[in-house]
């Protein structure tokens, strides 16, 4: 494929990770939802991560990180697959308090792991040629 194409995934991943967890923190913390149950450590930590790598990942997929560093990019995405596949795992199992307590998250979390998986492959191609 070509560049712009992975840079367009780039950028829409980038949006929807770091935007999800932008949302989700706003109505924990702004908004005061009645979430206290899923506002747990882990929980919290995973959609503070996403707001800060995804949004690091998007400056980047935007060109507007200076020093691009291919490794480093690299490293953030394997971090988005790890957090995403937990978050998998958790649905899955059937863990209490899950991460993606709804339908529309878990859906959105497979969607947002089917498109870092994509940059990955991306990244890791970039670095071998």
């Amino acid at each position: 494929m070509n560049p712009e194409l992975f840079q367009t995934i780039g950028i829409a991943i980038c949006l929807i990770i770091a935007g999800e967890a932008l949302a989700l923190l706003a109505g924990l913390f702004i908004f005061k939802k009645p979430t206290h149950e899923w506002a747990n450590f882990v929980n919290i930590a995973l959609a503070s991560s996403d707001l800060i790598v995804g949004g690091y990942l998007l400056q980047d997929y935007l060109g507007l990180i200076i020093n691009h560093n291919e490794l480093e990019v690299l490293l953030l995405i394997m971090a988005l697959i790890a957090t995403h596949s937990f978050r998998t795992s958790q649905t899955l199992r059937m863990a209490r308090n899950p991460y993606c307590f709804n339908q529309p998250l878990g859906i959105v979390n497979w969607i947002k792991l089917a498109g870092v998986s994509v940059l990955f492959v991306n990244a890791a191609q970039a670095i071998l040629d």
